[in-house]
């Protein structure tokens, strides 16, 4: 392997593992207007092996899961009905499955009703009765008061006795498992949480993009250098069959690759999601529809969020830190859901000046903080911090959810890891001032860019 992101086949223990819109997308729509060609279809930059073994994999199931983490998101969402799409034309039958609903804003999509919410992976218990001397007249049973289940089985001739019963256990309704965009198994929720025999006894693929990614699965097809997880399942279906690719597989794909790059403004973006894109344009995906939903279309309640969170920005100059904060009261108030809260940070990333570290604390139940943290630079590295909360990501994007903790509480304890951070990446002393305002034209520049991107 020549690329510093590890992705290959691994079975048996994980412990054993090697642990801007408009322009752009202008530019994407101008590849394909004009018919300009690369030499060859983009291709996975990487060892194929992985990809190989996974496509083997799919050949030799019939029932497969798709889900992801338990927040469904742009990227999550696309790859999921990209893969479902592809294996229904395979003549699989996929069930994708994750519990949480899907965002507002991704509901335009084609067959997005094909993710289930609320469907309970039930697995038969088999008991087995053989007398070759005795045919069964009738089954019935009956139920106790202490919860007890009699199973009656009457014969036609001769007796049954306990030598003839016999017990199958749990039967897996699944040949396969593919988890996308997830980095651990607790990330996809209670979806795994109700269901860890059925982890536990089935083969599980799993790609991803994350860094803090603990190779979770049987298969890892993990990239920290690609853009998405999107890009990864563009390379698999690439590798099965280019014709599977149609319009809606293009559009799902170019969601998660846009939707994780920024609309290709993020420092992710790379030469070959840049070629991926193209040739999803190419293949028909539907880019206009994806920029629309994702960015020109907000909820007032929206707005007036955003409103509440640049009204209470905070900046350390110091330590070159900018954050805000949202109450669930504030969410309950203005209707809002906690998916809402993503433009915010996003446009605080474009607009924010001189400052490494960009922090959104929400508040997304009663004692129960959510926090988004960005940081402007590969240099500055993310999940350091969120890892000291239990959380994880990229090292530019990253963030974790805390229970039974105060809004307030929590935000210092971040922001003094922050400090301590920097002081120790920057040098100097620790930093201690704390700034209520964002600096002298910081607000003028980021409601500036605010009034553009809305009024556009």
């Amino acid at each position: 392997m020549n690329r510093v992101s590890y992705y290959g086949v691994h079975r048996g223990s994980q412990r054993d593992c090697p642990p801007g819109t408009r322009r752009v997308g202008h530019f994407i729509q101008k590849l394909y207007n004009n018919r300009i060609t690369f030499s060859s279809a983009p291709s996975a930059p990487m060892d194929i092996t992985t990809i190989q073994e996974i496509i083997r994999e799919i050949d030799g199931a019939t029932n497969i899961l798709l889900t992801a983490h338990h927040k469904l998101d742009p990227d999550s969402t696309g790859g999921i009905l990209a893969l479902y799409l592809i294996l229904k034309k395979l003549g699989k039958k996929p069930v994708a499955l994750c519990y949480e609903p899907v965002p507002k804003n991704l509901e335009f999509l084609p067959h997005i009703t094909a993710i289930e919410h609320d469907k309970k992976l039930m697995q038969d218990f088999i008991i087995t009765l053989f007398n070759p001397e005795s045919d069964v007249n009738e089954i019935k049973y009956s139920t106790t008061a202490e919860g007890y289940i009699n199973i009656i089985i009457t014969p036609k001739k001769g007796s049954y006795s306990e030598q003839d019963v016999s017990f199958k256990g749990m039967t897996n309704k699944f040949d396969l498992i593919i988890v996308v965009d997830s980095g651990d198994k607790k990330n996809m929720g209670r979806l795994y949480e109700e269901n860890k025999e059925l982890f536990e006894k089935t083969t599980v693929i799993n790609i991803d993009h994350h860094a803090s990614n603990d190779y979770f699965g049987d298969i890892n097809l993990v990239d920290t250098k690609v853009s998405s997880a999107s890009e990864l399942v563009y390379y698999i279906i690439e590798h099965m069959d280019k014709g599977l690719i149609d319009e809606d597989v293009a559009t799902y794909l170019l969601l998660g690759i846009i939707a994780d790059t920024g609309s290709f403004q993020h420092a992710n973006t790379t030469p070959d999601s840049m070629k991926v894109a193209a040739e999803l344009v190419r293949r028909g995906a539907r880019q206009q529809d994806i920029i629309k939903n994702l960015y020109k279309t907000k909820k007032f309640s929206t707005l007036k969020l955003w409103g509440k969170a640049l009204a209470r920005l905070s900046v350390d100059e110091k330590a070159r830190v900018l954050w805000s904060s949202l109450t669930f009261a504030e969410l309950s108030q203005m209707q809002a859901k906690p998916e809402d809260t993503k433009g915010v940070i996003d446009e605080l990333m474009s607009s924010a000046p001189d400052v490494d570290f960009i922090i959104l604390f929400t508040e997304i139940a009663p004692k129960t903080v959510s926090v988004s943290i960005r940081t402007k630079s590969a240099e500055v590295n993310g999940v350091q911090i969120a890892k000291q909360f239990g959380g994880g990501g990229h090292v530019q994007a990253c963030g974790f959810t805390k229970e039974d903790v105060a809004l307030e509480e929590l935000s210092e304890e971040v922001i003094a890891a922050v400090q301590k951070y920097q002081q120790e990446r920057l040098g100097g002393p620790a930093q201690t001032s704390t700034q209520h305002n964002p600096p002298l034209g910081a607000e003028e520049r980021i409601a500036r860019r605010l009034e553009n991107d809305l009024f556009r």
